[in-house]
């Protein structure tokens, strides 16, 4: 499993909207000529609501994270890949 480290901090979005977003930056983890050394991550979370009465759900088990990755050298947020995270049931 390859992992690595990065800072956090809550930051308007770049997706045009400004609305704040969990921002992933792995620069400080990495060595000067690392491919992931541009690499960030913004993530929001998305709130499912209950089926029953359509409130939203305060259970975090059932938040989903979407994100946006990119780097700098493949044209930063303008050439994101998105992804999305899901708690396991285990």
């Amino acid at each position: 499993v390859l992992e690595h480290q990065f800072d956090h901090s809550i930051t308007p979005s770049k997706l045009g909207n400004q609305e704040n977003s969990l921002l992933l930056k792995y620069a400080n983890y990495q060595s000067i000529l690392s491919p992931w050394k541009t690499m960030q991550d913004e993530l929001r979370v998305l709130r499912r609501r209950n089926e029953s009465d359509g409130e939203t759900c305060n259970d975090d088990n059932r938040d989903i994270l979407l994100g946006m990755g990119s780097m700098a050298w493949s044209g930063a947020h303008f050439n994101c890949q998105p992804f999305c995270l899901v708690r396991s049931k285990q």
